[in-house]
């Protein structure tokens, strides 16, 4: 329905925008030129291979005999077992077909459960903690061998929701993300947009950092991307920016299309014209079939913008905008980007139709919100 609205709603912007962009004429061609881009640290996760914890893990293994888990010798888990006349350490391969590890739980462990079921999720984490907290660094152990997981991620989940930020943070940071899977994943993006809303910069960009060396290439682009949309609302261009340097030299052409192209984006958003155009003359032009050709569009228009040429700003994104579904990332960044351009170029009564459209589909978008707040100075 929503879509439908849309439809009815813009089919006269989009022959007005069309329209616009026939009287605008052919667009200029582009040499490939290079840039320099900022990138984000190359930060690996920060579990060692050697430790002791200060109090063992009380754990039961394959045949529930008691055991106690001290610590890792050189990626080996360091292993006692009590009662024994000499309490000799043992190393144990974290590979070995025969570990199978159990954390023992409390008594109260399902009285914690049923603090997490009822919503008294503050109760439940500090019952969590002491429990949870300690496995963070043998999570490196699949599933299938212990429940370190099972108990871990219920801590976890209501961690990054609930939890103390700097806390969620620093334990995400110790955390061995090219072993966990894709349930962690979700998590870690809760705490990302979470950083976002509270405004902490710094420990965002730690953990895009962080996952950037550890994830694979393609689901770090999946989630860095939309972070990059949430960052460019703000006015954090410079973190975003370094997201898609991260990516530029990625092998996946898509991938490095993308990065380049909103890279630009960003460069002509801070004034750096220059900047801003050598890295788009590395694409050459793009077709209306090209996967990218509607962040082409945004960029390059952007770009005009930033020029002071908004004839030709508005040329390339009325394409973007006529293309664009109501649900695209950048299309609220759009209608921000096409009202102040027709209001700039002085097409007042295109830019209010624009607007009403603008207030019904992002009523609490950022973006509508900048429009106001710069037409009302």
């Amino acid at each position: 329905m929503r879509n439908m609205v849309y439809r009815k709603m813009t089919f006269l912007m989009r022959v007005e925008i069309v329209a616009f962009y026939l009287l605008c004429g052919a667009l200029h061609c582009i040499s490939a030129q290079g840039s320099e881009m900022p990138v984000l640290p190359l930060n690996s996760d920060r579990v060692s291979n050697t430790f002791k914890l200060d109090t063992p893990l009380r754990v039961l293994g394959l045949n529930n005999q008691i055991q106690l888990l001290r610590g890792l010798q050189d990626g080996q888990l360091l292993l006692t077992f009590p009662g024994m006349e000499v309490e000799a350490e043992v190393m144990y391969p974290i590979s070995s077909r025969d570990l199978q590890l159990s954390v023992i739980l409390p008594e109260s462990y399902s009285q914690t459960i049923s603090k997490i079921d009822s919503g008294d999720y503050q109760a439940a984490l500090v019952d969590l903690e002491p429990i949870a907290k300690p496995l963070t660094a043998f999570l490196m152990i699949s599933p299938g061998r212990s429940n370190f997981h099972d108990v871990f991620m219920r801590y976890y989940s209501l961690l990054v929701k609930y939890g103390d930020l700097p806390d969620a943070v620093s334990t995400s940071l110790l955390m061995p993300w090219s072993d966990l899977s894709n349930e962690y994943l979700l998590n870690v993006r809760y705490l990302i947009y979470r950083c976002i809303r509270e405004n902490d910069i710094i420990a965002l960009k730690q953990l895009l950092s962080l996952l950037y060396a550890n994830l694979d290439e393609g689901q770090f682009a999946a989630l860095a991307f939309p972070v990059a949309d949430s960052l460019r609302t703000i006015n954090e261009h410079e973190l975003a920016a370094m997201i898609y340097g991260s990516l530029a030299s990625s092998d996946d052409s898509v991938i490095r299309q993308r990065s380049l192209l909103w890279a630009g984006y960003s460069q002509a958003v801070s004034g750096n014209t220059e900047g801003a155009r050598n890295i788009l003359d590395q694409l050459g032009e793009l077709e209306r079939s090209d996967e990218n050709y509607l962040i082409y569009c945004l960029a390059w228009g952007r770009l005009e913008y930033s020029e002071g040429n908004i004839r030709d700003g508005l040329s390339y994104l009325s394409r973007a905008m006529v293309l664009t579904d109501v649900d695209a990332s950048f299309k609220a960044e759009l209608y921000y980007l096409m009202s102040i351009g027709y209001r700039s170029f002085g097409a007042v009564d295109a830019a209010s139709r624009l607007v009403s459209e603008f207030e019904i589909f992002y009523p609490e978008s950022p973006w509508l919100e900048k429009y106001r707040s710069e037409t009302l100075m």
